[in-house]
């Protein structure tokens, strides 16, 4: 009898830890940075381009995670590892949307046609230095469309590296 009530309160101790741990918010390195950005998109049968730039981002608690712009771009950062520091990012349909259709405009642009973007694979990974002070954004893109002369495959890759200033407390 005695073992049971101790097994019944060792399983409610449990359960109410987990119901606990599940409540608690993951937060995020809130921050921002001026990153530079380094980067290379092409389409096969059409050009090559590559690029340099900046890019500006921020990130709030709740991690979601912003490239700021004329036309700003979120994505949702979810913990990779035990670190704390590695972050891979997932986009919800409007944003894809907006993430296809420059894809697109770049592709006409590299194949001097309308390009009509058929199908694509976006992924995006966020990383910090262990005191949080710099960062690198890594976005990658693989897709298919057509022009009037067939289809093509195209391929984007980006690196944005550069300091990170953490968000007050």
């Amino acid at each position: 009898m005695q073992f049971t009530s101790r097994f019944a309160n060792a399983a409610l101790g449990l359960a109410i830890c987990l119901i606990a741990s599940a409540a608690v918010a993951q937060t995020f390195p809130a921050g921002s940075g001026a990153l530079n950005t380094r980067g290379t998109f092409r389409v096969g049968g059409c050009d090559r381009v590559p690029f340099r730039g900046n890019g500006m981002y921020t990130l709030d608690a709740a991690g979601v995670l912003t490239e700021v712009g004329p036309t700003p771009i979120l994505s949702t950062l979810a913990p990779q590892g035990s670190s704390g520091r590695v972050f891979s990012a997932s986009f919800d349909a409007a944003n894809l949307l907006i993430i296809d259709d420059i894809l697109e405009q770049t592709a006409d642009l590299l194949c001097d046609t309308a390009f009509t973007l058929t199908s694509s694979q976006i992924t995006e990974s966020f990383k910090l230095n262990k005191r949080g002070t710099r960062a690198k954004i890594q976005q990658r893109a693989t897709f298919s469309g057509t022009t009037a002369f067939g289809s093509h495959n195209g391929f984007f890759k980006a690196i944005d590296r550069g300091a990170w200033v953490a968000a007050p407390p």
